[in-house]
């Protein structure tokens, strides 16, 4: 499975922007009184973001500080432009791994606009990091962007599930969804974006969707979900892994792609052709 580009998710994200305006708003609301922020003194993010305002909680930076050495940090431009970023949903959560206790946070980082707004100078766009606690403070250890084909602008959920990827190490998950309400149904899919902690680094190694739920105003609905199973079989040294239907109801096809998937040497990618497997 190869991952889609930055620009491949980056003009998912204005498509599902553009459907939104286009239709009635989703169930979850674009209230920036709705949406859960970080707090602006919370040493976790004060970690991460060094020059982060106490009060304001805005960033001049969009990046992680851990990470902004891997590219090159980028900054709000424009006359239309918000005068930083903020730190919109983050969510935590304690990973032990080889006896060590690490901390995991999701987060999109977005404008002081929530998310779902069109902001013409920046997209949203959720990372993943991993921090040590040392002293009781958070220590940032990686970070990186999650890429995928559509950024979710719900709440993210972090899946600490057995993800096995060998005999001794394991993957963690980040869960986003997203809502998208037309005038005559409804769409919420589901991805699950998975990632490898290998020597102190970070890096995304699965992007797929595993839920789908569709409502045709007068039609019917249908609510499908995938499980990832992990197989005997190896490739390359790692296990491989399978998708299969997990759970199905409704009348309506809701159809997911559902394969296994192979370890090349950096990151799962999808075996043999691409199938699409519908249930009636």
């Amino acid at each position: 499975m190869r991952m889609p580009s930055s620009t491949g998710w980056r003009t998912a994200w204005v498509a599902a922007v553009l459907a939104l305006l286009s239709g009635p708003p989703p169930a979850t609301g674009g209230d920036r009184a709705s949406v859960p922020f970080a707090e602006p003194a919370d040493p976790l993010f004060l970690a991460l973001y060094p020059r982060m305002d106490r009060v304001s909680g805005l960033s001049p930076v969009a990046e992680p500080a851990v990470a902004a050495g891997r590219a090159a940090p980028r900054a709000p431009h424009g006359d239309r432009c918000q005068p930083g970023f903020c730190i919109a949903q983050p969510v935590t959560k304690d990973w032990t791994v080889g006896g060590t206790t690490y901390l995991l946070a999701a987060f999109l980082v977005t404008t002081d606009s929530p998310p779902g707004v069109n902001v013409p100078c920046y997209d949203p766009e959720p990372w993943a990091c991993v921090l040590e606690k040392r002293g009781g403070d958070p220590v940032p250890i990686d970070c990186a962007p999650l890429k995928q084909e559509i950024v979710f602008a719900d709440g993210p959920s972090i899946d600490t599930a057995p993800f096995r990827l060998n005999e001794d190490e394991r993957a963690f998950g980040v869960r986003l969804r997203y809502t998208t309400a037309w005038r005559t149904r409804n769409e919420t899919p589901e991805a699950l974006v998975l990632f490898r902690f290998h020597e102190r680094r970070l890096s995304q190694i699965l992007a797929v969707q595993m839920a789908l739920a569709e409502e045709e105003f007068g039609q019917g609905e249908c609510s499908r979900e995938l499980a990832l199973s992990v197989e005997k079989v190896r490739t390359a040294g790692m296990f491989d892994w399978t998708t299969r239907t997990a759970r199905k109801t409704g009348t309506l096809p809701c159809a997911l792609e559902s394969g296994t998937y192979h370890w090349d040497g950096s990151q799962y990618v999808r075996g043999g052709a691409r199938r699409r497997r519908e249930v009636p």
